[in-house]
């Protein structure tokens, strides 16, 4: 059974997925390089992602990192 999912890629299209497993009840982890650093500390600094268009909620992330390693070493599913 798929209960942690790592997001790759921390744009729009990440953030959206990121925060709708996350309200689906899945642990999502949000990858990206540091060209996203601003992005990625933003989301761990809130430790959520707040969903205002078609889907609306606020999706608590469980961890962000730019290591690619620690992305995906407890995921059982890797989203790009």
């Amino acid at each position: 059974m798929i209960k942690r999912i790592t997001v790759i890629g921390a744009g729009s299209t990440g953030h959206a997925a990121a925060a709708i497993y996350s309200m689906r009840g899945f642990e999502v982890t949000l990858y990206d390089s540091r060209s996203h650093e601003r992005e990625l500390k933003t989301v761990e600094e809130l430790g959520s992602i707040q969903l205002r268009g078609k889907v609306r909620g606020i999706g608590n992330v469980a961890h962000v990192t730019m290591d690619p390693a620690d992305a995906v070493k407890d995921a059982d599913l890797n989203a790009p």
